[in-house]
């Protein structure tokens, strides 16, 4: 019979908590012979506590279930934990866990460590690390925890280092914890937002790491509770104000009806074109284009007359042209190339709860175009900045590591502007963080780097 350890039990545990808790009160050891705890745990393989048995719908088949159940033996609400934020914990699921150095002795992990914006544990006020600081090892997954043999990150703890730490007092999680997890468990509801050019396609897909980073600026936006927005800021959740623009809904029979106004995606790459080109004319301080040329791929040595040289190659292209997509076509010396697609019109927005079509009228479609174009060229800009620093310190010899170059390969996914269509009563509100709304290049870049993944 397996022990399931309620004694730890803790608000807001993860699947990777549970499995530590299994795993610390059943000795360390699978009698199955399995690696894997979810395979342990697994009704077929174990004989249940019959204290649990009147809460089986079905069958307790892996981890998620299994916590769940022993939420609601103690009372708490699991349905938060499972809701829909938490789609915004991690982008992908290659990501590592980070965790609190304090809640690892206690045998503990919490589903708020793996949000992408939480930086500090909201008990203990440290710092989460995603390497434990005795093996140096990243935390490891479920399925590799009963294979490490460090005491901290293998939970290999005993009950008496437990009692030692007041590992079986709950008060300060029952205390902080069900307030953060409401407060991400929010009754804002939104729009899907499609993008037209040659193809149609959700936007939510495209720049899915900015936008989990913006919803806590979404959530503050519109909450109420400023003392919780202002623990949030103790943790070094980054808050950020919200541009807004509302607007009425105007419904569509089919969306496949809408198509790109070429007119207003030429005006919009015009203005930012020229603003990008004033911008540069101004921080360099000498005519662009007049700088010295690298004789073997032809780019400058300058990092303003490159960028000039890349911003005109692009934003001359024809929009009629299927291959013109490619907005930014850019191939640093040693290393592969980068394409970025223009991001096109958001043109629709879909209600997944009534399956109805709105059009989104061409200011609104303007203002998150000229937008997303400005990403592209703030993130351009840097991009060409590092490899030039890079070739000038390295003598045109060594090519940067992957792993420095690691945000500036990944250029496409990071030039979208995170924004969210929120449903408001009779009308539609457009939010993004102030932060994305048009500025000069000088000082952007810092302000956006939270935005963009870690290095």
């Amino acid at each position: 019979m397996i022990n399931h350890g309620l004694a730890l039990y803790k608000p807001g545990e993860s699947d990777l908590g549970t499995a530590m808790r299994l795993w610390i009160v059943n000795r360390h050891c699978w009698k199955q012979g399995s690696s894997s705890i979810n395979d342990r745990i697994a009704v077929k393989n174990v004989t249940q506590d019959p204290l649990f048995s009147t809460l089986y719908s079905n069958s307790t088949e892996d981890i998620q279930s299994l916590k769940c159940t022993h939420a609601k033996v103690l009372g708490y609400d699991s349905s938060i934990e499972t809701s829909s934020w938490s789609k915004f914990r991690s982008v992908k699921k290659s990501i590592s866990h980070k965790q609190c150095f304090s809640c690892a002795k206690l045998g503990h992990h919490s589903v708020l460590f793996d949000l992408i914006w939480m930086k500090k544990c909201p008990i203990h006020q440290e710092s989460l690390s995603k390497h434990c600081p005795i093996c140096y090892q990243p935390w490891p997954s479920i399925s590799k925890l009963s294979t490490r043999a460090c005491k901290l990150c293998g939970a290999h703890l005993s009950i008496d280092e437990l009692v030692s730490e007041d590992a079986f007092n709950s008060k300060a999680y029952r205390e902080q914890v069900p307030s953060l997890l409401k407060f991400f468990d929010t009754d804002i509801k939104f729009y899907q937002a499609y993008r037209k050019y040659f193809v149609n396609f959700p936007a939510e897909r495209e720049d899915s790491l900015s936008i989990s980073n913006a919803f806590p600026s979404l959530l503050s936006h519109y909450s109420s509770d400023e003392k919780l927005c202002n623990e949030l800021k103790k943790l070094d959740v980054q808050i950020s104000n919200c541009y807004v623009k509302s607007f009425k809904l105007a419904p569509t029979s089919d969306d496949r009806d809408l198509k790109p106004d070429i007119a207003l995606m030429e005006h919009s790459r015009k203005q930012v074109f020229e603003i990008a080109l004033n911008v540069l004319f101004n921080e360099a301080d000498h005519e662009l284009g007049s700088c010295k040329r690298e004789p073997l791929f032809g780019h400058f040595s300058c990092t303003y007359c490159e960028t000039w040289r890349m911003l005109i190659k692009g934003f001359q292209k024809s929009l009629l042209v299927r291959e013109d997509r490619i907005l930014i076509h850019y191939s640093p010396p040693y290393t592969r190339s980068i394409n970025v697609s223009d991001p096109g019109l958001v043109t629709s927005l879909y209600d997944t709860v009534t399956g109805s079509y709105f059009k989104v009228p061409k200011n609104i479609q303007a203002i998150i175009y000229r937008t997303d174009l400005w990403q592209c060229v703030v993130k351009l800009f840097s991009q060409i900045e590092f490899f030039l620093d890079q070739y000038a310190a390295h003598g045109l010899i060594e090519m940067p590591s992957m792993e420095r170059q690691k945000n500036y390969l990944n250029h496409q996914k990071h030039h979208f502007t995170p924004f969210y269509f929120v449903k408001r009563c009779e009308e539609c509100q457009l939010v993004f963080p102030e932060e994305f709304r048009l500025k000069r290049l000088t000082g952007t870049r810092i302000r956006l780097e939270r935005f963009t993944e870690e290095e």
